[in-house]
C-alpha cells in the first residue's frame, strides 16, 4: 500500500507492518463513520417518537424505558467503536515510529 512506502534517499521503501496497521484504522474508521451516520440518526428519532407516544398516553413507563435502555447501548457501540478507530490510529502511529 501507498501508506506503508517510507522515503528513503532516492527510494521509497515499503513497510507491510505499517501497512497493515493502516488497513486496520482504515476499517475501524469506517465502521465507526458508518456506524454513527446510519444508527444514532435512527435511535434520535426513535427516541423522539417514544418520549411522544409516552407523553401522549399511547406508550407506558416499561417500554420508554426499554426504549431508552436500547438507546444507551447503541451509543455504547458507538463508544466502542470510536474508541477502537482511535487505538487503531495509536498503533499505526506507534509502528510509524515517526517515519511519517
Amino acid at each position: 500500500g501507498v501508506y506503508g512506502a517510507a522515503y528513503a534517499g532516492d527510494v521509497y521503501r515499503f513497510d507491510p507492518e505499517l501497512d497493515a496497521a493502516y488497513a486496520v484504522h482504515q476499517q475501524h474508521s469506517t465502521l465507526a463513520r458508518t456506524f454513527a451516520a446510519e444508527a444514532v440518526p435512527s435511535l434520535d428519532d426513535t427516541q423522539n417518537l417514544a418520549r411522544r407516544s409516552y407523553d401522549a398516553g399511547e406508550l407506558n413507563l416499561m417500554n420508554l424505558l426499554l426504549i431508552r435502555r436500547d438507546g444507551l447501548e447503541t451509543r455504547t457501540m458507538l463508544i466502542d467503536r470510536r474508541l477502537e478507530a482511535a487505538r487503531s490510529r495509536v498503533a499505526v502511529d506507534y509502528v510509524a515510529g515517526g517515519r511519517r
